[in-house]
C-alpha cells in the first residue's frame, strides 16, 4: 500500500470518528400508521468473498454490507464510489493457544509434554498421533509475543486498518485510557525481538526433551508438528501466514489448516482440547457496545468463568491470577484505587504467566452501506454488532406506507456457524446479531456510550454503599446513597432453588440452615449474609402483563418467564440435577457467593427488588444488571419457559444438551432450535406435553401456571413448529421466517407495542476535540504547564461534568510518565509538571498521549504530540562549574599520587643502590678469600667463589625486579589518567547539543594535556 493512500485512509478514519455515526433523522411524518420495525422484511444473504460482496452492492444487489471492509484497496473503492460508512473500533484477533498436555490436574506442572489423547483432526499427516505441545510450557506461550512483529502486521497486513494490540484492554476503549502507564510500559517490554524469542523457546524446548538437528526440532525421533487453524476468510489468512513463517524459522514443522468460521469451529470451540485437533487457531471477536468496564476480560479470556466449553473449562491458573480475575469478573474491589491495583497486576500476570491468548490487533471496521440506507452503528461494534440495528434500518427515500413492506438485503459472510438454542448455543457474531432482532433486553445499550437506555423499564433506583465509585449519567435511573452495611436483605427475598426439595429458598430459611446449599451445590462453609453493596428496584413498563405484549408464537408474555428463568439458574448447578452441567457450574460458583436476594414486590404493573455485591461504576449498568437477572433473555437468545423447558426435558432424557461439553459427556446432540435433528427428537416431547398439559417445576410454577395456561403454551408452540418448520421464539421486532446456511429471512412483527421511530431521538457521538498547547521545547529541571481545551466538533466547550477524567503518558527514552490533568472550568484542563517530573525524564525527544474519557461517549479522545526536551542554559553552566570543580579536584589528587610515587621511586632507588654497594662489596671479599684459600685447596676455592658469584647474580635480579614493579606503577597511573580522561569525556557528553560539544573539546584537551605533563615526568 503506497503511502498515499495510507494518508488518505488514515485523515478519513479521523474525520469519521469525530462526525456522525449515523443521520437518524426522523421521518416527516410524527405518527406511524403500524407498529414494530420501520421495514417488512430483513433479507440475510450468505457473501463469504467480501470483495465481491462490495462489488454486487455497489451494484445493488445488497443494500448493506454486515463485514467490516478489510483491505485498503476495498476502501478505496468505498471512497471513490461514495458510499455512506462508519467506523467501529470493537473488532480484534489474537492467537488462542492450546495450552494441554499431560499435566499435574492440580498444579498445573508438566507431566509430559504430549496431547493425552491421539490427535483426531482427519489429516494424515496427524491424525492417530500423539503429538508434541510445547504451548504447555508459560514461558514458550510468553516467546509467542516476541516473536510477532505487530507493527508489521498493521502496517503491511492490514494496511492501515489494524493497530497493534498487546492485551486483553481495547485500545479504543476507556479502561485503556485509565490504565495507559501500566500498558504501555508492558508494551514496549513485548515488542518484537526475535533474538530472545527464539532464545527461550530452544531452552525450553531442550528442558522438555525435544532435539534439534538439521534444522528442525524433534521429539522421540518424530518432528514436531503444530496444527495452526488458520480462518480464511479476512486479514487472519496472512496473520495466520505470517506466524507459521516466523515458527518454521524456528525449526517447527507447521500444518496450516486453512477454512471458515464452521469448517474450524469442530476443531478448537467445539473440541476438547485434550484430543490435539489443534495447537494454534486466528481468534477473532467483537466487542458489540462501547465497554465502558473491560476487568471482565481476564475473567472471559483466561479462566473457566468464561465459556462453558471444555476449551474454557480445562485451564489451570496460577492462584493469583485466577484470584485476581475472579474478583475483576465480579467487581469485588470497594475503590477506584483498588480496582486499578487489580487491574494493573491481571494485565502483568495475563501476558507474562497465562497467556492462553496472544491478543495481536485491533481492527479499524469501516462498515459500508448504500446511500438510500440508514442504521445505527455501534462505535464498537458496527452495524452486526448494534442492538438497535432491527429498530433503526430503513430507507431514506420511501414514505412511511412504501417502508411497511420493504425489504432489505444484507450481506453476511457467514450464516448459521452454531446450533442456536438460547441458554448455551451460539456466540458468534455471524448468529448473534441475526438473533437479536428476535428478541429483546428490559434495556438497550447507547451505540456512542455504552450506557443503557430503559427499553421495558419505566425507571430504576440503586441504593449504592456511600464508599462505592458509582455514578449515574442518564435520567431514568436514581442513586442513593447509603452509609456501610445500611442496605439490609430482607427475609422473605430469594436465595436459591433447591433441586433436592424443589422448592426456592427465602434468606430467612438458609439462614437457618446453611447446609441447603453445601448439599445443593456442594458449595462448603457457605452463610448468609443480610448484608449487600447494592440494592436496586426496577419499575417495569405497565404493558408488560397487560396482553398485549407477546411472544411471537402468540402466547402473552407472564411472570411465570421470570420464575422459570429463576428456578433455571439454580437448576443447572444443583447437585443431583439431571440437567446439573459441569461447564456451567465454574460461572455459577463464581457468581453465587455475591448474590444476596431477589424479590417480586409487585406483578402488574412488575416491580422487582434485587440485591447483589456486584456493582458497576455506571448506575445504568447496575440498573440493567438486575432488571436482566432473571428476564427471560439467556446468554445467547431470548427463551420463553415453554420453549427452554422443552429443550431441558430433551437434556432430562439424554436427548440433546444445552451446552456442547455435555453433549459431548453424554453423546447426546447439542440442541439446535433450528436443526431438523434436534426437532425431531423435541417433536414427540412437544406432543406429550400438549396432551397432558405439563408444567414444569410443578411445585413452585403450578402457582404462575394454571392448567389452561400451561396447554395454551403448549399449543401455541405447536401451530409455531408446524407452520414455520423451527421452534426459535422470541419477542423482539422481527421474528424469524426461515433459515439456511445460504439465507436467513426475518419479517416485522407487527403486532409489538412500540412504534418504529422509539428510537430516531440518538443522535451522533459527542466526541470530545482535544486542543493541546504542548511547547516545542521543555527544560530539563523546570516546572511546565500545557494548556488543554477540550470541544464538540463545533468548537463549543465540552461539558466538565460529562468528561471522567484527562490524563497523560509521556513516552521518553528512559521510559513512562503518567499522571492526570486537572479543570478549571469552561472546558479547560491543564497538565503540570513540575520541576522534579521533568528532571524524571531523559533528554531528547518526547512523545505526549493526551487521552480525554467522555461520560456519554465509550470511545477516548486521544492526542498525540511531540516536544524536546533540553538542559537549560544556566544548568549546562552549573553543570561545566561541577565539571571544572570535579577535574580540577581528580588532577589534585592524581599530582599527590604522582609525586608520591616518584618519591616511592626514589627510596627505591637508593636502597638499590646500597644493595649493589653492599653486594660488590661482598664479593670483594670473597675474591680475597678464595685468593687466599689457593693455598690450602684450589678445588674448595673455586666451589666457594661459584657460589658467590651466584648469590650476587640473584641479588642483582632482585634489584632489577623491584625496577620492573616501580614501571608497572607509573604504567598504572598511565592508566588512572586515562579512565579519569574517559570518565570527563562521559561528564561532558551529557550536556546540552552545542554548547557543551565546544565546551567538550575545551575539557578534554585539558585532562590530556595535565595528564602528558605529568607522565613526562616519568
Amino acid at each position: 500500500m503506497n503511502r498515499n493512500i495510507t494518508s488518505t485512509v488514515v485523515l478519513s478514519l479521523i474525520v469519521l470518528s469525530i462526525v456522525a455515526v449515523i443521520a437518524m433523522v426522523p421521518t416527516t411524518e410524527a405518527q406511524f400508521t403500524y407498529r414494530g420495525p420501520y421495514v417488512g422484511e430483513v433479507e440475510f444473504v450468505r457473501e463469504p468473498e467480501l470483495a465481491l460482496s462490495l462489488e454486487k452492492m455497489i451494484g445493488g444487489a445488497h443494500d448493506v454490507m454486515f463485514d467490516p471492509i478489510e483491505t485498503g484497496a476495498m476502501y478505496r473503492r468505498v471512497l471513490e464510489t461514495g458510499l455512506p460508512h462508519t467506523v467501529s473500533y470493537g473488532l480484534y484477533y489474537e492467537i488462542t493457544v492450546n495450552y494441554r498436555c499431560k499435566l499435574n490436574e492440580t498444579t498445573g506442572e508438566i507431566i509430559e509434554p504430549v496431547f493425552p489423547n491421539p490427535s483426531k483432526l482427519p489429516r494424515p499427516e496427524v491424525e492417530g498421533k500423539i503429538l508434541f505441545n510445547p504451548f504447555c510450557n508459560p514461558r514458550i506461550r510468553y516467546a509467542l509475543h516476541l516473536l510477532i512483529d505487530r507493527d508489521f502486521i498493521a502496517e503491511r497486513i492490514g494496511e492501515g486498518l489494524l493497530t497493534p494490540r498487546y492485551t486483553a484492554l481495547t485500545p479504543a476503549f476507556p479502561d485503556y485510557g485509565r490504565l495507559a502507564d501500566v500498558i504501555i510500559p508492558l508494551e514496549m517490554k513485548l515488542k518484537y525481538n526475535f533474538a530472545e524469542a527464539s532464545r527461550i523457546i530452544r531452552e525450553e524446548m531442550v528442558k522438555m526433551g525435544a532435539e534439534f538437528r538439521d534444522g528442525k526440532w524433534y521429539y522421540k525421533g518424530e518432528p514436531v508438528i503444530l496444527i495452526f487453524l488458520i480462518r480464511i476468510e479476512d486479514v487472519r489468512k496472512p496473520i495466520g501466514d505470517y506466524i507459521s513463517s516466523q515458527l518454521e524459522r524456528l525449526g517447527f514443522t507447521v500444518l496450516r489448516y486453512y477454512g471458515r468460521s464452521a469448517d474450524l469451529a469442530p476443531y478448537w470451540i467445539a473440541a476438547d482440547p485434550d484430543d490435539g485437533t489443534m495447537h494454534l487457531y486466528t481468534g477473532g471477536w467483537i466487542t458489540t457496545v462501547v465497554a465502558r468496564d473491560q476487568s471482565g476480560n481476564f475473567g472471559f479470556f483466561y479462566t473457566k468463568l468464561g465459556r462453558p466449553e471444555l476449551l474454557w473449562q480445562k485451564i489451570i491458573n496460577t492462584p493469583e491470577f485466577f484470584e485476581v480475575a475472579r474478583k475483576l469478573y465480579y467487581n469485588e474491589f470497594k475503590s477506584l484505587e483498588e480496582r486499578r491495583e487489580l487491574m494493573a497486576r491481571a494485565l502483568e500476570l495475563s501476558v507474562t504467566v497465562e497467556n492462553q491468548r496472544i491478543f495481536i490487533a485491533n481492527r479499524i471496521s469501516v462498515w459500508a452501506r448504500r446511500p438510500n440506507v440508514v442504521l445505527a452503528s455501534d462505535l464498537a461494534g458496527g452495524y452486526s454488532g448494534a442492538w438497535l440495528w432491527p429498530w433503526t434500518i430503513r430507507f431514506t427515500d420511501r414514505p412511511p406506507a412504501a417502508l411497511r413492506d420493504a425489504r432489505v438485503r444484507i450481506a453476511y459472510r457467514d450464516l448459521l456457524v452454531q446450533p442456536w438454542n438460547p441458554v448455551a448455543g451460539s456466540n458468534w457474531i455471524f448468529d448473534q446479531a441475526v438473533i437479536r432482532a428476535t428478541g429483546e433486553l428490559p434495556y438497550y445499550p447507547d451505540p456512542y456510550s455504552g450506557l443503557y437506555w430503559p427499553h421495558r423499564i419505566k425507571r430504576a433506583v440503586v441504593y449504592v454503599n456511600e464508599e462505592l465509585p458509582v455514578f449515574s449519567t442518564l435520567p431514568w435511573v436514581e442513586v442513593v446513597r447509603l452509609p456501610k452495611d445500611n442496605i439490609t436483605v430482607p427475609d422473605d427475598a430469594w436465595l436459591l432453588y433447591d433441586c433436592g426439595t424443589k422448592k426456592i429458598y427465602t434468606v430467612k430459611e438458609v439462614e437457618a440452615d446453611p447446609t441447603i446449599v453445601s448439599r445443593a451445590f456442594n458449595i462448603t462453609g457457605y452463610s448468609v449474609v443480610r448484608t449487600a453493596e447494592a440494592r436496586t428496584i426496577v419499575y417495569y413498563d405497565d404493558v408488560l402483563f397487560k396482553g398485549d405484549y407477546r411472544w411471537h408464537d402468540n402466547s402473552t408474555f407472564d411472570i411465570a418467564d421470570f420464575v422459570y428463568t429463576f428456578i433455571l439458574t439454580f437448576d443447572r448447578a444443583c447437585i443431583g440435577s439431571p440437567l446439573y452441567d459441569s461447564a456451567y457450574v465454574p460461572s455459577f460458583r463464581a457468581w453465587f457467593p455475591n448474590y444476596r436476594g431477589f424479590r417480586i414486590i409487585q406483578t402488574n404493573p412488575l416491580v422487582i427488588e434485587y440485591y447483589t455485591d456486584i456493582w458497576y461504576l455506571d448506575a445504568e449498568w447496575i440498573a440493567g444488571a438486575a432488571a436482566s437477572a432473571f428476564w427471560p433473555y439467556y446468554s445467547q437468545g431470548p427463551g420463553p419457559w415453554h420453549v427452554v423447558e422443552l429443550i431441558a426435558e430433551g437434556e432430562r432424557r439424554r436427548l440433546v444438551a444445552f451446552t456442547s461439553a455435555k453433549a459431548a459427556a453424554t453423546g447426546a446432540d447439542w440442541a439446535d432450535l433450528l436443526s431438523p435433528k434436534t426437532l425431531e427428537k423435541l417433536a414427540p416431547i412437544l406432543d406429550e406435553f400438549l396432551t397432558t398439559g405439563y408444567i414444569p417445576y410443578r411445585e413452585v410454577l403450578s402457582a404462575y401456571i394454571t392448567p389452561e395456561k400451561a396447554t395454551a403454551r403448549w399449543s401455541n408452540l405447536k401451530s409455531w413448529y408446524t407452520t414455520m418448520g423451527h421452534m426459535w421464539v422470541g419477542n423482539g421486532p422481527f421474528y424469524l421466517v426461515s433459515a439456511t446456511k445460504d439465507r436467513i429471512v426475518l419479517r416485522a412483527n407487527r403486532l409489538h407495542v412500540d412504534p418504529p421511530d422509539k428510537y430516531a431521538f440518538l443522535a451522533e457521538p459527542p466526541i470530545p476535540v482535544i486542543r493541546a498547547e504542548v511547547p516545542s521545547t521543555i527544560f530539563y529541571g523546570r516546572d511546565v504547564t500545557i494548556a488543554i481545551e477540550l470541544t464538540d466538533k463545533e468548537g463549543n466547550p465540552y461539558p466538565d461534568n460529562l468528561i471522567e477524567l484527562v490524563s497523560y503518558v509521556i513516552i521518553h527514552a528512559g521510559g513512562v510518565l503518567s499522571g492526570r490533568a486537572r479543570s478549571i472550568g469552561g472546558g479547560l484542563w491543564e497538565i503540570t509538571l513540575t520541576a522534579e517530573d521533568t528532571k524524571q525524564l531523559s533528554i531528547g525527544m518526547l512523545e505526549f498521549r493526551i487521552i480525554a474519557v467522555s461520560r456519554v461517549v465509550g470511545i477516548p479522545a486521544v492526542e498525540t504530540k511531540v516536544a524536546t526536551l533540553v538542559v537549560p542554559p544556566e544548568l549546562i553552566f552549573q553543570q561545566i562549574e561541577a565539571v571544572r570543580k570535579e577535574l580540577v579536584g581528580a588532577i589534585d589528587v592524581m599530582r599527590e599520587q604522582f609525586n608520591a610515587t616518584v618519591s616511592e621511586l626514589a627510596s627505591r632507588l637508593a636502597l638499590v643502590s646500597q644493595e649493589v654497594a653492599d653486594a660488590i662489596t661482598g664479593l670483594g671479599t670473597s675474591l680475597t678469600a678464595m685468593v687466599e684459600g689457593v693455598r690450602t685447596s684450589l678445588d674448595v676455592s673455586i666451589d666457594t667463589m661459584a657460589s658467590a658469584i651466584n648469590v650476587t647474580r640473584e641479588d642483582i635480579r632482585g634489584v632489577s625486579t623491584k625496577i620492573d614493579a616501580l614501571s608497572g606503577r607509573v604504567t598504572e597511573l598511565e592508566g588512572t589518567v586515562d579512565e579519569r580522561t574517559n570518565e570527563v569525556a562521559q561528564r561532558v557528553n551529557s550536556l546540552s547539543t552545542i554548547v557543551y560539544a565546544v565546551l567538550a573539546l575545551g575539557i578534554i584537551n585539558l585532562v590530556v594535556g595535565a595528564a602528558g605533563f605529568l607522565l613526562k615526568k616519568k
